[in-house]
């Protein structure tokens, strides 16, 4: 089997964090015994590292950063195969203001009124542990440059450490008292949710653009522009390994849980690839379904040939429930009105998925291959949906 090793940052990297953090007059640089043992310890721990990197099959960093920062500071061989692949963002859980959802302004009213925020002035989010070389203290004195242009300008920080109480008081130095705000911790709809500007990507996305398909401000073109789609790019990586290991295979299965579902079930239907032999799609909080209204919630208007439909309802698909994922509150719940309208919650809007593809098969005509399935005694619990979906997966393999 390949030894495949995933780079997150390197012992040495780490460690020099703390000579800049120094450089920068952090606080507290060298006044946690953690930073201290790496301070003196980072050599000791590279060679493992060091020998990780050149007795892996495959390296898998998670940002362009931290491959380089393995390749300047450290041995990898010659022929070394390192991967950058960047973490994903659950889009049910992050995504932009919805301007005309009321659960949402409610949310970003509620939000921002904590703060004390005027309207249209800043709210800014930085998130970590307040450790030094994190950098907390050079954020306040950029911050302190930010408040000069904007004056109404909040800062917020969210993380645990022995920090705080420092950094409290670097902020009344600068001047920023009643500005800036240290959390301990945070409920995850209040962090996540889009009220905080450094969450908020340029609405202007949609604007200036003979844009047909538009959702909250963005300009969706799967048709138009296939560079903005991933209509192939799992059989991509498939052709990647099977070169790489000499496999023979020329089909894979996939599974995909919650978010993952969501791309799995729209990227069987708006993508090109058609070697998928088997896909699981577990848990999704919402769903395109195959009626004639707007995208995402449906396919008015969008680029799906008869052939490509066909496919669709005839591979061996699988939509499994949790019987227990039936939280109307739950915080990464999407809960807007076209995700209302398929269920009050995860449970009923995989049974009304489901049930509506049946129909569309039946009346069209078309073969359909898909299975539903309950899994007993789960939420949404991705380590009991994977065990369920396991002897679908790899049956007769």
């Amino acid at each position: 089997a390949p030894v495949i090793s995933s780079l997150h940052g390197s012992w040495l990297g780490e460690r020099d964090g703390l000579f800049t953090a120094s450089k920068y007059k952090e606080s507290a640089v060298w006044a946690n015994p953690n930073d201290l043992i790496m301070r003196f310890t980072a050599k000791r721990y590279a060679q493992f590292e060091n020998i990780a990197i050149n007795y892996s099959n495959i390296c898998v960093s998670n940002s362009n950063a931290t491959k380089e920062d393995f390749l300047k500071r450290y041995s990898p061989p010659n022929n070394w195969d390192c991967k950058v692949i960047h973490w994903g963002v659950d889009t049910e859980m992050f995504f932009p203001l919805r301007q005309d959802n009321e659960d949402d302004f409610i949310l970003y009213s509620k939000v921002r009124e904590k703060y004390n925020i005027q309207k249209n002035a800043h709210l800014l989010l930085a998130v970590g542990r307040l450790a030094a070389r994190k950098g907390f203290g050079l954020l306040l004195q950029s911050f302190s440059k930010v408040k000069k242009k904007s004056p109404n300008s909040i800062l917020v920080i969210v993380g645990r450490g022995n920090l705080r109480s420092r950094l409290l008081r670097q902020a009344k130095r600068l001047g920023l008292e009643g500005s800036v705000f240290i959390e301990s911790s945070m409920k995850f709809d209040e962090l996540a949710f889009p009220s905080y500007n450094s969450l908020i990507i340029d609405k202007k996305l949609a604007q200036g653009k003979d844009c047909k398909y538009e959702y909250s401000g963005y300009c969706l073109e799967p048709q138009n522009n296939p560079s903005n789609s991933l209509s192939d790019s799992i059989s991509l990586i498939f052709d990647y390994f099977r070169s790489r290991f000499d496999i023979q295979e020329n089909s894979y299965r996939i599974y995909g849980h919650s978010g993952g579902s969501q791309f799995v079930h729209r990227y069987l239907l708006f993508g090109q690839d058609a070697r998928v032999e088997k896909a699981v799609m577990a848990n999704a909080g919402w769903y395109t379904f195959l009626k004639d209204i707007n995208y995402p919630y449906g396919v008015k208007d969008m680029p799906i040939s008869e052939d490509r439909l066909k496919w669709f309802l005839s591979v061996k698909g699988a939509i499994m429930l949790g019987d227990e994922d039936t939280d109307p509150n739950d915080g990464s719940l999407r809960n807007d009105k076209g995700a209302k309208e398929q269920g009050n919650n995860r449970f009923q809007r995989g049974i009304r998925y489901f049930e509506r593809n049946v129909l569309i098969a039946d009346s069209l005509d078309m073969p359909f291959r898909w299975r539903l399935q309950v899994v007993k005694n789960a939420a949404h619990e991705n380590s009991k949906m994977i065990q369920a979906a396991a002897p679908f997966l790899l049956e007769d393999i």
